[in-house]
């Protein structure tokens, strides 16, 4: 199996599989994510993590991101579930 292929298991259907992808890709930072804070001013929702799933659960509702190849889905949905990763090293 290419390696990238391994990565498709977290690709969502209908839905994200959050417990999946708590337990095996973000098992490392799952706690700091819910710790860090963000700034309210722009982030009512509170912490990264509830921001990170908020964002995911946005895109798979795009028409352009279902438009996609699996390849470019799996780009873009592992870019948004890290876009903000590296607030939990800065707080």
């Amino acid at each position: 199996m290419k390696k990238i292929e391994y990565f498709y298991k977290y690709l969502p259907e209908s839905s994200i599989n959050w417990e999946l992808i708590k337990e095996e890709i973000l098992f490392p930072y799952v706690d700091k994510l819910n710790s860090t804070m963000q700034e309210l001013k722009w982030h009512g929702e509170g912490n990264v993590l509830n921001h990170t799933i908020m964002v995911c659960e946005e895109l798979i509702k795009l028409e352009e991101y279902k438009n996609l190849c699996k390849l470019d889905k799996l780009i873009v949905f592992l870019s948004a579930l890290f876009h903000d990763i590296c607030k939990i090293f800065f707080q």
